[in-house]
């Protein structure tokens, strides 16, 4: 038991995610399902220190979560190696109160350009009519250059994420977080997106990061039927900034959800083995048609930072991205090649147990110039599921062939 609680390897992940946050009723291999708005305290003292009576998970209110919900912070604060961790309704609720939790109205945030379009969409319009600015910089920044874009008195927040949600570059953590720090002072808080190698196969943490945020409604989950977000702080003042902003916007997660989010992560581990076994086949596969110009994949060799993802990373995930060829990006013809999938499905997330296709729809936006020479290519995200590779790749190659006949058709009309 002893054992079980402490952070195993890759090779004892199992065992850890098996026995964690048992129930307290040793027959019960789940914790029971804690539904409450209200508590109530035997003393007027108790009531009043309410949210004094314990440093990582005071319970004063049902706002405040409950036995449940702290089941499963305390596993995910344990997955990443923090001090204690804040449950969110969404991914994206984790990601937009962390940021408000460490800036106002003057202050600066450095955000990585190839970032998950909603947070982009927050930090220049919600963020930017408070009044904080924000500069996006290059994924693949050096050390100086991202020192050069720090403002001393102003920056208070270097957002990163790990890997890039569109073109799937993995930065250099480690070394991005001592140039912010170095650059702006020690408190400067470094978030890191880590939803896609989920904390079963990245420690942002251990590498830099002062909050981990992750949409557990992807990997963790697992099953395309719950939302759920985490942020993860390494210290108790992060996690307190955190947990404050929290209480007092009221945005929170139920026990219901907190329970079937402990429930789908004891099965993660084996999903993602599954799934980054199979989305590399195909990766690879695709890096051999005609019809692909290039594989975006942190796991391969040709992907750009694929030396930081091997030297801090565990594994790798579903989620990639490929460009087509110019000659085959032509809009309508995209569609319809999408139109005529099977086994892919076209939706938004990643990280269920069905394989996902969806053509970027924030790749122009990008402001960096690394793919100023791509952007007539159509970067199409692809999420590989637990189905069979064979029946992903053949619905691929009659996708691509239909692809290739709207373009012959093009061409004997010209």
């Amino acid at each position: 038991p002893g054992k079980s609680r402490d952070m195993p390897s890759w090779s004892r992940l199992g065992t850890f995610l098996s026995h964690v946050s048992r129930g307290e009723d040793v027959r019960a291999v789940n914790p029971t399902v804690t539904r409450a708005s209200t508590y109530v305290f035997k003393t007027v003292d108790d009531y009043l220190n309410r949210w004094n009576s314990d440093v990582r998970n005071p319970i004063g209110y049902g706002t405040g979560g409950s036995p449940t919900t702290i089941a499963f912070t305390e596993t995910i604060s344990k997955l990443e190696h923090g001090f204690n961790t804040v449950a969110f309704p969404s991914g994206l609720s984790a990601i937009t109160i962390s940021l408000m939790s460490f800036v106002q109205s003057g202050d600066h945030i450095l955000m990585t350009d190839a970032v998950y379009g909603p947070a982009r969409k927050w930090a220049l319009e919600t963020l930017g009519r408070m009044g904080v600015e924000t500069t996006f910089y290059d994924p693949l920044i050096s050390p100086a250059e991202l020192q050069r874009l720090c403002k001393p008195k102003q920056t208070k927040v270097l957002y990163v994420e790990a890997p890039s949600s569109l073109t799937f570059e993995v930065p250099n953590l480690p070394e991005l977080s001592k140039a912010a720090k170095a650059a702006c002072g020690p408190d400067v808080k470094v978030l890191v997106d880590n939803t896609w190698a989920t904390p079963l196969l990245f420690k942002p943490l251990t590498k830099g990061a002062d909050v981990s945020i992750c949409a557990a409604t992807k990997y963790l989950c697992g099953h395309s039927d719950t939302l759920l977000g985490t942020a993860t702080a390494k210290d108790e003042k992060t996690f307190q900034l955190l947990r404050n902003q929290l209480l007092q916007l009221g945005v929170v997660i139920t026990s219901d959800v907190a329970w079937s989010g402990l429930r789908d992560l004891r099965t993660a581990h084996v999903r993602i083995k599954h799934m980054q076994e199979s989305s590399l086949v195909i990766a690879k596969w695709l890096q051999n048609r005609p019809e692909v110009l290039r594989v975006l994949h942190p796991a391969l060799s040709s992907c750009p930072g694929h030396e930081n993802w091997a030297r801090d990373f565990d594994g790798a995930t579903s989620a990639f991205g490929f460009l087509l060829k110019q000659e085959y990006s032509n809009p309508e013809r995209v569609k319809d090649m999408f139109n005529h999938l099977e086994v892919f499905s076209i939706g938004a997330s990643f990280g269920g147990f069905a394989s996902l296709m969806v053509p970027s729809v924030y790749f122009r936006s990008l402001e960096g110039h690394r793919w100023e020479a791509f952007r007539d290519c159509q970067l199409i995200r692809a999420h590989v599921g637990l189905e069979d590779v064979q029946d992903l790749q053949e619905d691929l190659q009659q996708a691509f062939t239909c692809l290739k006949e709207e373009q012959g058709r093009a061409k004997s009309l010209t």
